[in-house]
């Protein structure tokens, strides 16, 4: 058991396929509301050594219809990235992929309202999670 935040969040990492130039690996982890878990992925550069710059990712509208994070969109944006050296990563926020509502709201400014402040939080507790390790440069995270 490991506490991120105000959270006791049992973490779970599966290392998954990379390619020459970084590895991915999906963490899953507490979200700041309800009873859920959240995943997100930690793409590593090989070509640079811990503790690493990190960037984590806001993908684009483009990733709303995809309805898994299997084949995760906008990585052209990121690649060039983890290619100088920072680590990237790229959590599953509420609506997007596997998080999509299962419920159907009615859309306006309320829907809105709610969906940023639930990503606020999915980002919190992704900052929080890679403030929790050892190989993530704190002070440089962008």
């Amino acid at each position: 058991m490991r506490t991120i935040g105000h959270l006791s969040t049992p973490e779970r990492k599966r290392s998954t396929a990379g390619r020459q130039d970084w590895t991915k690996q999906k963490i899953t982890f507490d979200t700041a509301y309800g009873n859920e878990r959240m995943a997100a992925y930690l793409f590593l550069p090989r070509t640079a050594r811990p503790p690493w710059h990190t960037v984590v990712f806001f993908p684009s509208a483009r990733v709303l219809g995809i309805a898994r994070s299997d084949t995760l969109g906008d990585l052209r944006f990121i690649d060039f990235v983890i290619k100088s050296g920072r680590a990237v990563m790229y959590p599953i926020y509420q609506g997007m992929y596997e998080r999509q509502a299962t419920v159907t709201a009615v859309p306006g400014p309320t829907l809105a309202r709610d969906a940023m402040i639930e990503w606020s939080k999915d980002l919190g507790r992704s900052l929080d999670y890679l403030e929790s390790r050892a190989d993530i440069d704190r002070s440089r995270i962008g």
